[in-house]
């Protein structure tokens, strides 16, 4: 019985020194682990210099279309009040084929002889192009550089009629003189009355305006052959001692030189 606790003593002495042995070291890591392995990509040879084929004009007969200029100072075209008609030939007679709207803006790629016009980028289908007023479109970036395009061709006609365009402009103000000592009190309503004449069917877009009045309300007016007509609006001017002016303004077209000024006095 005695040799059997020894032997059972002998036996837990064991069990308690091999539990409480220290673990194994790990293995120590390999000269490649955690290493990230990175492959070389070959970069494409990017040529020195790129050809960009310049778009076919889709609203002209004939042009000699230039190369616009390329970088920051690319010349660009915005509305510098409302819409913007683009059209097909530098002359309100052609359709329009394009608006470009306060905002945007239109790659310059040419202009009429005189820089009258711009012609643009169609705003719709930049693979096409299009003429602007360049009396009503904001600048920026160099000009220098565009060159003259020579257009061919006359305006379509309208069913079976050349398209017109406004060729005189006669404004008559009731009353043009105004007197009010001491520029004090009410002033008094001034009765515009104009007549305007075109040679042939046109249809267009117009406002009066001042250099003591804000633009007055637009008129939409259309003519179906050569004609005159009269077209009238009102306004109350400011008691401003002076001669002042006030215009016939139709979008997007020139009327310098057809009477489309008059004038009004205030006494004081």
């Amino acid at each position: 019985m005695k040799n059997r606790k020894l032997v059972c003593s002998f036996i837990f002495s064991i069990f308690i020194v091999g539990c409480s042995a220290p673990p194994a070291p790990s293995a120590e890591p390999s000269a490649t682990q955690g290493v990230a392995i990175f492959t070389s990509v070959p970069i494409a040879t990017i040529p020195a210099t790129i050809t960009i084929p310049l778009p076919q004009p889709s609203l002209i007969i004939a042009a000699t279309v230039p190369v616009p200029v390329i970088g920051s100072l690319l010349p660009l075209a915005s509305p510098n009040s409302g819409p913007l008609n683009c059209r097909g030939s530098p002359d309100v007679r052609w359709p329009v084929g394009a608006v470009l709207n306060p905002g945007e803006n239109a790659q310059i790629v040419g202009r009429n002889a005189d820089s009258t016009w711009w012609y643009v980028k169609n705003p719709s289908a930049p693979a096409g192009s299009c003429w602007i007023s360049a009396a009503f479109a904001t600048v920026t970036g160099d000009v220098s550089g565009v060159q003259i395009v020579v257009v061919a061709g006359v305006p379509p006609p309208v069913n079976g009629t050349p398209v017109g365009t406004i060729t005189s402009v006669y404004i008559l103000l009731e009353p043009d003189t105004i007197d009010a000592p001491g520029c004090v009190g009410p002033s008094q309503l001034i009765k515009i009355i104009a007549k305007i004449t075109v040679n042939g069917p046109v249809e267009f877009t117009f406002h009066f305006e001042g250099d003591e009045v804000d633009d007055l309300r637009d008129h939409k007016w259309g003519f179906t052959r050569a004609d005159i007509d009269d077209v009238t609006d009102s306004f109350i001017p400011p008691l401003n001692a002076g001669t002042h002016r006030i215009f016939l303004v139709v979008d997007d077209m020139d009327l310098q030189g057809v009477g489309s000024v008059a004038t009004y006095t205030i006494n004081c």
